[in-house]
């Protein structure tokens, strides 16, 4: 996974390869965090999680 970010043109490579990096040794710390930092890297308008 980590050669693909490499090839690709992400605007946000290095903030996807810290949380991919993370989520691949089972480091879920920020599980409510990453999601919500990729659904903005992506533009969201919709969905955001919330917490309860």
């Amino acid at each position: 996974m980590p050669n693909t970010l490499e090839v690709a043109d992400l605007t946000y490579g290095i903030e996807y390869r810290a949380i991919l990096e993370k989520w691949a040794v089972d480091d879920f710390s920020e599980v409510d965090k990453d999601p919500n930092a990729i659904w903005e890297m992506q533009g969201g308008t919709i969905g955001e999680l919330q917490e309860y």
